[in-house]
């Protein structure tokens, strides 16, 4: 006898018929034989099957008011191969279709126009998704996992605008975004550990709201492909990427924040076209920031262990900088590109070798917080002359060839601070 799951989450070996339109039917867990009756197309739960024999028995249902799950069973088997008995199925909340290995399309889904959430996770066969081609509309989130058969994304041309995340990842022979070619609005686009080389399918793409990530994606070489791409919340860009520089981006307007990390490809920056109100720029091949557009008033700024980033150019046209923070960038000489560049909470300098003074940093008057840390070759404070007040405090430390007498003056001349600690850096002898 099958199941019912219940709003509670609750099994009943009860089962009951609502009409002779209307059954509840759940087969997770449930290991006694179900039996398809006759004229019921309308099902008021969620259904999870496990079996090709559980797909033939919804012949017929046309609504779903829950869920329906293609899952393994709890011995980890799923057998189902063809979904054509679904043909007639227009309505449900969400598909998920996770770990069945002998499923290779999902033709029999075409009656199906939205969804509230859509998974296809672990199937080995999968080698195309056409059959959710009549789908308009995904409300919550959509992902695409380990399926290592899938070439492209056709299947989703009717889908316009995804108000929350769409994801897809490690489907190791996905090397187009065909299907993706009538989105214009998502939320958040995510794609990651696929062997794309550029971004053609994103055709009429306009906007991510909240975040475009691209992670190891080691055969992305070029971010063309995108040409009416105007704004983006954040674009994420984490390696190995196969990326040069920005190119493909020429046309973006703004941008809130740019990520890039462990792109130990990445050279420069030209060819980004939006302006950049936060910066994260960590252990990259970066020669330099040229061709960065920012933002008058930017927010948090951070170039952490890029070992041949050589200037800061990129952000001479700032007027202001909620923070900054420099760390570990052994070609780094200067701050000089940083004049004329105001700071207003807190400036972290640190582990920086080759840096000899602070000059680039005159404009900052005041911070809640400074540390200038670790930098080998600092011989001078000279750049924060201006300075009159660290309200919180903070540290001038370890500084090999920057005197400790001279740090202690440098410090005493602060009219307004509660704390610097002061320590570690040359005992000179004047």
């Amino acid at each position: 006898m099958p199941c019912l799951l219940r709003p509670n989450g609750r099994s009943t070996a009860r089962v009951s018929l609502l009409s002779s339109l209307i059954l509840a039917i759940i087969l997770l867990g449930c290991k006694e034989e179900v039996t398809r009756i006759e004229g019921v197309t309308v099902i008021p739960t969620g259904v999870a099957i496990h079996t090709q024999e559980d797909v033939e028995r919804l012949r017929g249902v046309v609504e779903i008011q829950g869920g329906l799950a293609l899952v393994p069973d709890q011995e980890g088997n799923c057998d189902i191969r063809d979904l054509s008995p679904l043909e007639g199925l227009a309505q449900m909340r969400s598909l998920i279709v996770r770990g069945c290995p002998d499923l290779e399309t999902l033709d029999g889904l075409e009656s199906l126009t939205s969804l509230v959430y859509l998974e296809l996770r672990d199937l080995a066969s999968l080698r195309s998704i056409a059959g959710l081609h009549s789908l308009r509309r995904i409300e919550q989130s959509s992902w695409i996992d380990m399926c290592p058969l899938l070439e492209d994304l056709r299947g989703f041309e009717g889908i316009e605008s995804v108000p929350s995340r769409l994801t897809i990842s490690r489907c190791s022979s996905l090397s187009s975004l065909r299907g993706l070619d009538n989105l214009m609005e998502v939320d958040q686009l995510s794609l990651s550990d696929v062997p794309i080389r550029n971004l053609e399918g994103l055709d009429r793409l306009e906007e991510v709201a909240t975040i475009f990530a691209l992670s190891y994606c080691d055969s992305l070489s070029s971010l063309s492909g995108a040409p009416t791409l105007r704004r983006l919340g954040n674009l994420s860009l984490v390696g190995p990427l196969a990326l040069s520089d920005l190119s493909g981006l020429e046309e973006l307007v703004s941008c809130d924040g740019l990520r890039i990390l462990y792109d130990v490809g990445l050279v420069s920056l030209a060819g980004f076209g939006g302006t950049v109100r936060e910066l994260e720029i960590t252990q990259t091949s970066l020669l330099s920031t040229a061709g960065l557009t920012p933002a008058d008033s930017m927010g948090t700024v951070s170039v952490a262990a890029n070992d041949h980033l050589m200037d800061l150019s990129g952000l001479a046209a700032a007027h202001s900088i909620d923070r900054l923070d420099i760390a570990a960038n052994p070609a780094l000489t200067t701050l000089a590109p940083l004049t004329g560049v105001s700071v207003e909470t807190s400036v972290l300098v640190y582990a920086n070798p080759s840096l000899v003074d602070l000059r680039g940093l005159e404009s900052i008057t005041s911070l809640l917080g400074l540390s200038i840390d670790n930098n080998e070759s600092l011989e001078s404070m000279a750049g924060l002359d201006n300075l009159q007040e660290v309200t919180y405090g903070g540290g001038v430390r370890g500084n090999p060839s920057l005197c400790q007498s001279d740090a202690e003056t440098w410090a005493a001349q602060l009219p307004s601070t509660v704390f610097l600690d002061i320590r570690d850096n040359a005992e000179c002898i004047r």
